[in-house]
């Protein structure tokens, strides 16, 4: 079977619980980071609890081994960094929110890119109140630049654009 011809290389091993399995699978990915910084690979689940788990797990043992650097920003109770892979989750077909530098590329739900800059960005916005009086809105937000390939980055704000996670476990 598929499953014996992994075993046989050596793929296949056994972890008497979930945390002993989450540790070992972000322990891997991390060596291999470790012996080619430029790895991409990904490590797929079955469970949402389990991508969760994994990608909290992963990213420390970056941090801890100085391959991820420390949270620079903060967003939906995740903390996201330089250097982070992450995941677009919703479509943004014309570019409302998510702008390309080749003005040709919009992401996609599932779209996956690597965290270049984070600048933080105060959004003013002028408001009428019922009574016809403009109030000026000012917020503070984040503005990330994503590298989705060698020849395409990506733009936005997430006061704009909330929708992205992780993505070292999918």
């Amino acid at each position: 079977t598929a499953l014996m011809a992994y075993e046989n290389k050596g793929h296949v091993r056994e972890a008497e619980t979930e945390a002993q399995m989450v540790s070992l699978l972000a322990r891997d990915y991390v060596e291999k980071i470790k012996n080619n910084p430029t790895h991409s690979g990904v490590v797929l689940t079955s469970t949402n609890n389990t991508r969760l788990a994994l990608n909290k797990e992963i990213r420390e043992q970056l941090q801890v081994n100085g391959l991820l650097n420390e949270d620079s920003v903060q967003h939906q109770g995740k903390g996201f960094a330089l250097g982070e892979r992450i995941i677009f989750l919703t479509n943004d077909r014309h570019q409302f929110h998510v702008k390309s530098s080749s003005g040709d590329f919009a992401v996609k739900n599932g779209t996956q890119g690597t965290i270049e800059s984070i600048e933080p960005i105060l959004i003013a916005e002028e408001k009428r109140d019922r009574n016809g009086q403009v109030i000026s809105l000012k917020e503070m937000s984040s503005q990330l630049t994503v590298r989705i390939s060698d020849n395409e980055m990506v733009t936005f704000t997430l006061s704009d654009y909330k929708d992205i996670d992780h993505a070292y476990a999918l």
